[in-house]
């Protein structure tokens, strides 16, 4: 909105941002290479969202009123794509400008821990970022690259399809990121010469994890490991300050703060913008809480002034940086909800995918896998949030990894099932035992000895399709159903997209299972804080789970569409001892 901006910094700094952009769209005109064609929709043309600005100005509390506007823009966008030629496709939105220049949509938070509303007390009441809080919403654009979201309990849960960023603060930000793409050291490439991964607590899974695929990215060189239980802030700081080319900083986060792994030192904003350190055509990537989250300054109050991690790294040249817009979400004994969709994140761009669509592909590969979903899940996946330009991808990485997604397993269908079109899948599944030893409190009464133990599909497992008679290993798609305050259960997705077909649901035809008693699951734990301050809860009395099939739609990076079958192989009973039978599923047929 050229009017908002104007009326936020000016007439003159506000035409430096339009001069910018149509650089920014003869540069891509001139490169066809690159695949992008771009171009501005100045929302202030238009009267009705006028209209909607205004009444939103006027009841800027109301998270309604917000997301009436968001919903408008929206609109403008998908009605630009009905003018494409036959075939053509909108892939990437730009957002121009912070929250009160183009609203972020507001989520209801149903979360029970650390809810968005705890928020509220840091910002400025009667602001819009203090009424979003207090409404129990979080933020997030995903709104703007979703065509047909999917319902969710009486509201909407956004699964994207288009590449969506967002370049903040100030006009001079904006300009500084869109040079990124600009400058012809750059060529609107990623460098992916270096690289750092930290970690600790819960998050040290996650960031051996990323660092593994980072490896790969930068081979030969390998990437910085600031992992373990004892690093300061200084060790960070020195870290960050080196200014590796592509950065998964794992810690826990404020919007300005990072704490250490000693958990006693912190590396501010303040810090980070005093070393002067250059990250010019930097990737930055996080799973801390709110490390995603950009406010502008009137939030905080009249006249203050408050630069958060997104406006830094924007300021310190980063072309591209992902963050949280809430609470990031994780697991003390799986890579779970934020973690997970750091990783698939990261994957998606190891396999060549531009920085936005490793980031909408890796919310379509975590919906279309899970067996079940919470609203963790829904927080998780939405807050997740890319400032920067989408369509930014790694140049001339020595190494490169496979597309995240499970295999694919259907090649024919027949009318062989109650007279209805359909193929048969035969699963042969074994289990690993993951034992969880207490690492938290050894005298926690709920579990004196052990955290107990989840079972997983193991990589010897198979399933046969009756049509070809193919066989495929489960080995890429175990990741076990982890389900807040429930019994960690195995988990297997297979691919089961048939071109011209269309799969309406799935049924278990035939199922052998195996009863182990006296077995003391893990329950999950939804991790925000430190692990040590979060104890496992105790069990919720039910059989879980009681659906074992999930048939998913996912939109492959190429637009074309795909399903998934997601299947949870076993149930657990309790037990009035805590401990209960763990039944899990040998053989089966679908």
């Amino acid at each position: 909105s050229e009017e908002r901006l104007i009326l936020a910094y000016g007439a003159t700094e506000a035409a430096a941002v339009m001069t910018r952009l149509d650089d920014l769209v003869a540069f891509l005109a001139a490169n066809p290479q690159l695949g992008v064609s771009l171009e501005i929709i100045n929302v202030s043309d238009a009267p009705v969202i006028d209209g909607l600005f205004d009444t939103w100005d006027g009841e800027p509390c109301s998270y309604e009123k917000a997301n009436e506007v968001a919903g408008a823009i929206t609109g403008l966008i998908l009605d630009l794509e009905d003018t494409l030629p036959a075939g053509g496709a909108i892939k990437n939105v730009v957002l121009v400008g912070t929250d009160e220049m183009i609203p972020f949509f507001r989520q209801v938070d149903g979360s029970r821990d650390a809810n968005a509303s705890t928020l509220a007390g840091a910002f400025e009441p009667g602001s819009a970022g203090w009424g979003a809080a207090l409404s129990e919403t979080f933020l997030t654009n995903d709104g703007y690259g979703d065509r047909d979201p999917v319902p969710w309990i009486g509201d909407q849960l956004f699964v994207p399809e288009i590449a969506v960023g967002r370049l903040i603060e100030t006009p001079a930000d904006i300009i500084r990121s869109i040079d990124t793409c600009l400058d012809p050291a750059t060529g609107c490439l990623l460098d992916p010469g270096t690289a750092l991964s930290t970690g600790y607590d819960f998050l040290t899974d996650v960031g051996e994890a990323i660092a593994d695929v980072e490896d790969e990215i930068i081979t030969p060189a390998l990437a910085d490991r600031l992992i373990s239980e004892d690093w300061t802030a200084t060790d960070f700081g020195n870290a960050v300050e080196a200014a590796p080319a592509f950065m998964s900083l794992n810690a826990h986060f404020s919007p300005d703060v990072a704490l250490a792994a000693d958990l006693a030192t912190t590396y501010t904003v303040t810090s980070f913008q005093g070393s002067g350190t250059d990250l010019f055509n930097g990737f930055v990537i996080s799973v801390g809480c709110n490390a995603g989250l950009n406010l502008p300054d009137t939030t905080y109050g009249a006249g203050a002034t408050r630069v958060d991690w997104s406006q830094a790294f924007a300021e310190q040249g980063a072309s591209v940086w992902i963050g949280n817009t809430s609470y990031g979400i994780g697991h003390k004994d799986a890579i779970a909800l934020t973690e997970l969709l750091n990783l698939l994140t990261v994957e998606g761009i190891a396999s060549g995918l531009s920085v936005g669509q490793a980031q909408w592909y890796a919310k379509q590969v975590y919906f279309s896998q899970l067996g079940l979903y919470s609203v963790y899940d829904y927080k998780a996946m939405q807050e997740m949030s890319l400032y920067g330009l989408p369509w930014m991808r790694l140049g001339t990485p020595s190494g490169t990894i496979d597309l995240p997604g499970p295999p694919r397993v259907t090649s024919t269908a027949s009318p062989a099932f109650g007279g209805v079109d359909s193929t048969t899948l035969t699963f042969d599944v074994a289990f690993d035992d993951v034992v969880l030893e207490d690492d938290v409190d050894p005298t926690d009464p709920l579990d004196p000895d052990n955290r107990g133990t989840y079972k997983s599909v193991a990589a010897t497992s198979e399933v046969t399709e009756a049509g070809s008679g193919l066989v495929t290993a489960l080995d890429e798609a175990n990741a076990p159903q982890v389900t807040a305050n429930r019994p960690i259960v195995p988990k297997t997705t297979v691919d089961v997209t048939m071109p011209g077909w269309t799969a309406k649901g799935a049924v278990l035809r035939s199922l052998s299972t195996f009863d182990e008693p006296g077995f003391d699951p893990v329950v999950a734990r939804m991790m925000t804080d430190l692990s040590g301050n979060e104890f496992e809860p105790g069990l919720a009395g039910n059989p879980f789970p009681d659906v074992f099939l999930n048939v998913t739609d996912y939109v492959a990076p190429d637009g074309s569409p795909g399903q998934n079958l997601a299947i949870i192989p076993g149930q657990f009973f309790e037990a009035e001892d805590g401990t209960g039978v763990m039944r899990t599923f040998t053989g089966f047929d679908v």
